[in-house]
This record gives structure tokens, sequence and C-alpha cells, in this order.
């Protein structure tokens, strides 16, 4: 996520680029940036319409198809996102996105804009989709993670600690899943355990890099129940990464000021 004058400027220069001419063309990321940014600005129909053209240029990619089904989503189509994850599902998990993020994504967006029955079946159909794998591709990082990031989005934090902790033992070097063992603790009540994860962000022994140091502690702040210092923390640190504007734990935790932030 970007502010909204970052995102106005970032449109307005793609605008003046042709996708379909180098040295634009086949590059992906065009279409999914300008289909962001006219998301930031609240644009859904632009994106969506660029979200489609994405399509016409990458058959059978389900990037373009988890771009337009999160424009429908926030459009409160619901049924036309419904159909769009239903053919990600027929096509398989690829170019580094898998089914189950695209159902817990659009997901999130279909809960955002207040469609909770719709994302609470999405969020199923993630898991659903999840307990399907293979019992080694449901072994992999990426799935796993995957998993967590679903059951986080459906409340069922007790489920977490646990495979965070997976996650650290196999990659040690990963500060980010380290940081989420210290979330989930704070989510679960497991306050030394998140105290404890805080001070090693603070200190640097966990180094997830300046403004993220930040946003990590607020997040475990929050999740620790203190609102007005989470807030602080995550505000400190200037971020609004994407999903930041459509996250349900923290939309319900921080309420009006975390509209406000996001927005901003």
């Amino acid at each position: 996520g970007v502010p909204r004058g970052q995102a106005a400027e970032g449109r307005d220069a793609l605008r003046k680029l042709d996708p379909d001419r180098e040295p634009m063309k086949g590059w992906y990321s065009y279409y999914s940036v300008y289909a962001q940014a006219a998301h930031e600005l609240g644009d859904y129909e632009d994106a969506l319409k660029m979200a489609r053209r994405a399509r016409v240029a990458f058959p059978g990619d389900i990037r373009p198809l988890n771009d337009e089904a999160e424009q429908l989503a926030a459009l409160g189509r619901v049924a036309e996102a419904e159909a769009d994850l239903a053919e990600i599902q027929r096509i398989g998990s690829r170019a580094g996105v898998t089914v189950g993020d695209a159902y817990t994504t659009v997901g999130q967006e279909l809960a955002v804009h207040g469609n909770a029955a719709a994302a609470t079946r999405a969020y199923e159909a993630a898991l659903k989709w999840d307990n399907a794998l293979s019992p080694d591709s449901a072994k992999t990082i990426t799935n796993r993670a995957s998993r967590a990031y679903t059951l986080y989005n459906l409340g069922r934090f007790k489920e977490l600690p646990a495979i965070y902790a997976t996650l650290v033992a196999d990659a040690p070097a990963n500060a980010t899943w380290k940081a989420w063992v210290g979330y989930s603790a704070a989510l679960t009540g497991d306050r030394a355990k998140a105290t404890e994860t805080a001070q090693k962000i603070e200190s640097k022994e966990i180094d997830l890099g300046p403004s993220n140091n930040l946003l990590w502690r607020g997040l475990i702040a929050t999740g620790l129940g203190d609102r007005e210092r989470g807030m602080a923390l995550i505000r400190e640190s200037g971020l609004k990464p994407v999903w930041m504007h459509r996250d349900p734990v923290l939309a319900k935790a921080q309420g009006t000021a975390w509209v406000a932030y996001v927005k901003q």
C-alpha cells in the first residue's frame, strides 16, 4: 500500500506507457502495479479494466484472474468473484501464487467491503484446497505459510503458534517467521513470548529492517491489547503494505484509527 498521492502519481506515470509496446510489453508488473494503484485510489472499475487487459495478455495465468477477483470483490460483485476463484482452482497454483493465497486475499477483500459470509466461504475454500494437497506439497514452506495466513483471517489463532514454530525451525534465517511467532503469541494470550519477541525486534536480535521493526512491534502490541501503543508504532513505521487495508484482525482491533491510517 502507498499513500494516495503516490498511487495517483504511479497510475498517471503508467498511463503514459503502452503495455502492448516496448519497454512494457510482456511485463506483467505493469498491469498489477496499475491495478493496485487504482485500487488504492478506490477506483475499482479502472483496476478491473486493467486486470481484464492482463487476462488477455497472459492467458491461463492465475495472477490476472486473482487481480480481477479482488476488484470484483471490492465492487460487491460476489458471484463473479467466486466464479474467478473457481477458475483459479481449476487451473491450479502458478507463478508464485497458490490457490489458497487467491482465496484468502479475495476473502479479505470481500470482508472489508461488507460481505462477511462470502469472505468466510473463501477462507474455508482455501483450507479445503490445502487439506486436499499431497503430504509433500502440504509440507512446503509456501503452503504452510499460506495455510497459517488463512487461519489468521478466520480468527483461528490457537493453530498459528505451532505452524510458525515449524517455519522458524525450517528457515531460521527468516526474520518474518520469528516475528509471526511473537504476533501469534500475542493473539493467543502468551504475553511472555510476545513480549520477548518484541524486545528481540527492538534490540535488532530479530532484524526486519528499521520500518518493519516498528511495524511488527506495533502488531504485537495491538495483539496484546495495547491499541494506542500499537497504532503509534505502526504510524511511526510509515508502512502501508498492500495487505494492510484489508486485514480484518487489525481493522477490528484498531477500529476507526485503523481506517483513518490506511486511507491517508
